[in-house]
Order: structure tokens, then C-alpha cells, then sequence
């Protein structure tokens, strides 16, 4: 088995560039619309792990048509779980990113994320909408997994992976810094962290930001030079 390279694969970093541009410009489309609300699944699976990793329960999760979710928990640590949402979602995105540069798991990953969203489904999910999305998303990813070949599992795993991050990164700007109706009722993350903290929402927001950054960076730069060992088993 060869070690990985410090040179960069321009083949995986082009083919990055252009799932991103491709991402960015079919942002509004139905064709992205499943993917970000997979995000969110994502998101409110951060603070489910954090409850659970702290001691405490999870109650169930709401998944939402306009692209929103909540999570219901019982005890472990509030700030913990607050902090998970927007971290663990990047994180996520990240690695899948960074794991399907291994040509030959395209459809092992695709099974994972199958497993993952029929158990989200079947254990967690509390309102219509949250359970429509998982059965139908969990069907297309087992029909992926056993009916496509495992290049064009890792090409969609990819393609899932570069809106992951990139929706990711575009949610904490436009939930916590971009200002919520007076009106609204929501409380998002940074909000709910401020009142448990003192410490204003905009500290949390940026923090979080600056913290995505260094996550996708060191994802990417190991994702661009594991491409040449990528055959490699």
C-alpha cells in the first residue's frame, strides 16, 4: 500500500471545482433542494449525538419543508448540545467528502448514509414531513447503493458531500447573521447559546465560522493529496 502524497491531484481538485460551481448555480433548483434538507438532517443529528454523548435523551427530531429542523432532548449539557448543530454538519460533510476520494467506497458509503437516514427515520423522526423525506431519500439511496455502479455512488456521494459543506458554511451566515423577522418565533443556535452564556450571539457565530474553515480546509487539503492513493488498497 503506498502512502499518500504531498503532491496535490488536480484531477480531484478540478472535479471539485466544478461540483461546487455546479452546486452553486442549481442552489435554488429541486435538484439541490433534497440535499439541503439532508443538511438539516445532518445538523439536528449533531445535537442528537451531543445529547446522547452527555448523558442525556433524545426525545425525537422535526424535520421541516423550508428547510428548518429542531431537536428535542432530555438532560445531558445544554452547551454542548446547542454547540453541536453547526460543527457536526460540516463535519460530516467533510469527511464524506474526504472519504470518497477512495475510489472503491462509493457504494460502502452509500449504504451508510441509507443506514443512517432509515434508522433517523424509523428512531427519531416525529412529524410528517421528517418521515416522508427519510422513506423516500432512504429508498433512493438503497436503489443507488445496489443498482449503480460504485463510480457513480462516489460521484453522488461527492456531489452530497460539496453541498453538505457548502450549504453548511452559507446556514450560519444567513441563520446568525442575517437578522430573523421581529416577528418570528425561532430561536437558532447562537441565539439559544446567548441566553445560556452572556455572551452575545454574533461571538458564537462568528466562532463557529472561523472554526468551518479550518474543518473544510484541513478536509480539503487531505482530500486533494489522497486522490493519487486512492487505488490503493
Amino acid at each position: 500500500m503506498r502512502g499518500h502524497s504531498d503532491q496535490i491531484d488536480f484531477t480531484t481538485l478540478w472535479v471539485l471545482v466544478a461540483l461546487f460551481g455546479a452546486t452553486w448555480l442549481l442552489w435554488d433548483t429541486p435538484i439541490v433542494y433534497p440535499i439541503k434538507i439532508f443538511v438539516v438532517v445532518l445538523h439536528e443529528l449533531g445535537h442528537a449525538l451531543a445529547a446522547l454523548l452527555t448523558g442525556g435523551q433524545v426525545l425525537g427530531i422535526q424535520i421541516f419543508s423550508d428547510e428548518g429542523g429542531i431537536t428535542f432532548t432530555r438532560g445531558g449539557w445544554p452547551f454542548v448540545i446547542l454547540s453541536a448543530g453547526y460543527p457536526g454538519s460540516l463535519l460530516a460533510g467533510s469527511m464524506l467528502l474526504y472519504l470518497s476520494s477512495r475510489r472503491r467506497w462509493g457504494r460502502g458509503l452509500m449504504i451508510v448514509l441509507a443506514i443512517l437516514i432509515t434508522a433517523c427515520t424509523l428512531v427519531f423522526f416525529r412529524n410528517a414531513f421528517g418521515v416522508f423525506y427519510g422513506l423516500l431519500v432512504a429508498v433512493a439511496l438503497w436503489f443507488s447503493a445496489y443498482r449503480l455502479s460504485a463510480e457513480i455512488n462516489r460521484q453522488i456521494v461527492r456531489f452530497i458531500a460539496v453541498a453538505s459543506c457548502l450549504y453548511a458554511l452559507l446556514d450560519i451566515r444567513s441563520d446568525l447573521f442575517v437578522a430573523a423577522p421581529l416577528t418570528s418565533d425561532v430561536v437558532n443556535d447562537a441565539e439559544a447559546l446567548s441566553a445560556l452564556t452572556g455572551i452575545p450571539a454574533i461571538v458564537w457565530a462568528i466562532l463557529w465560522t472561523a472554526v468551518s474553515f479550518v474543518v473544510l480546509g484541513l478536509f480539503l487539503k487531505s482530500t486533494l493529496r489522497a486522490g493519487p492513493s486512492a487505488h490503493a488498497m
